[in-house]
């Protein structure tokens, strides 16, 4: 009986490992580029996000600063077909994921992943709507973007 127990909690335990190292590599993922772009549909009508090195300041586009306290501003709101970049100035790598914690299926175009510091990510919003996001590695720092 003793036996049984023991495999059964090393058993438990192998399997708790294993979810736990799936959960983790899936949020280590970096791009292999820094100017790698995501699309999310074949008929190029759904936004796009940008991961850069750097920023560039350019009409038609908001920029939203992650600092050591959170995104600032926490609230943008712009008109459709508006880039938003989110520029990573925080010290720490991000992970820059839509709402709601921790399942992200809000908005799932708006998932960028992570953004280490010094880096940004953009993405171009073209549908009217309210978007919330949060940094999953802190989930505390969350911020929408309203797009009229």
């Amino acid at each position: 009986m003793k036996n049984k127990t023991l495999l059964a909690l090393v058993g438990i335990l192998l399997l708790g490992l294993a979810g736990f190292y799936l959960y983790k590599s899936q949020f280590n993922k970096v791009a292999s580029s820094p100017s790698q772009t995501y699309q999310t549909d074949a008929t190029n009508t759904s936004p796009k996000a940008t991961l850069n090195a750097t920023s560039e300041r350019e009409p038609g586009q908001v920029t939203v600063e992650i600092m050591s306290s959170g995104f600032e501003p926490p609230t943008v709101n712009i008109k459709a077909d508006t880039k938003v970049v989110w520029e990573n100035k925080s010290g720490k790598t991000v992970s820059i994921n839509s709402a709601d914690h921790p399942t992200h299926l809000a908005y799932p175009p708006l998932n960028l992943g992570i953004v280490k510091d010094g880096e940004s990510v953009s993405f171009v919003f073209d549908a009217v709507g309210t978007y919330k996001y949060h940094d999953h590695l802190n989930p505390s720092w969350v911020g929408t973007v309203v797009v009229e």
